[in-house]
């Protein structure tokens, strides 16, 4: 069942998909579904999802939490440094190969970042199916809004 909600909040992304070809940037519902997921997401954050790893890890939750965050605070951190600044005042001939570096840069990360909210989704649905559809839905309105910009 929790791979269904998975797949479900992937399709999403095709929703969003064909609402931009359609809609062509209306900004209302970029914001609103921007809004709405941002919204569910905090919420099943602060009342569902961080009470249940405080209560599964016992004492040392909090600490693996806050160990975790600060993780992926520096990991964001690092990959800002690391990955190359793009100017637009060198060079125009050179111009083919920043956009072909950012194209693979923007699908990498996009990738990276798709992988991990689906082992996130997987992860709460296994869990706690409500949870899971919960965050699926957050998620999905996350993609809507994501396939507008």
């Amino acid at each position: 069942m929790a791979l269904l909600v998975t797949l479900i909040a992937g399709l999403f992304f095709l929703i969003g998909a064909v609402l931009a070809i359609f809609e062509k940037k209306k900004k209302g519902l970029i914001e609103f579904s921007i809004g709405l997921s941002f919204s569910v997401m905090l919420l099943l954050l602060a009342f569902d999802i961080v009470p249940e790893v405080l209560e599964l890890l016992n004492e040392k939750g909090t600490y693996f939490m806050y160990i975790f965050i600060f993780i992926g605070i520096i990991m964001l951190k690092l990959i800002d440094i690391l990955i190359p600044h793009h100017d637009h005042d060198a060079e125009v001939k050179t111009h083919d190969r920043h956009l072909k570096h950012i194209g693979l840069i923007s699908s990498l990360a996009l990738v990276i970042h798709n992988v991990i909210e689906g082992i996130g989704i997987y992860s709460v649905a296994a869990l706690d199916i409500k949870a899971g559809l919960l965050m699926a839905i957050g998620v999905g309105m996350h993609k809507i809004g994501r396939a507008h910009v």
